[in-house]
């Protein structure tokens, strides 16, 4: 799971208007409360940065 964050926040870092961004099962594995509250919180930053995500 701590492999999987420290992908996210690397794509974080460096993702603008001319991103696209693939995600697959994000936050695998964990609490479904918790999966889907980091889902929208990913989703959320994407859109605020105009990329476009799958």
């Amino acid at each position: 799971f701590s492999s999987h964050i420290n992908n996210i926040a690397a794509m974080a870092k460096s993702v603008d208007d001319e991103s696209l961004v693939l995600l697959d099962e994000i936050g695998a594995g964990t609490d479904p409360a918790e999966e889907s509250a980091l889902a929208k919180a990913i989703l959320t930053f994407l859109l605020e940065k105009d990329a476009v995500a799958i």
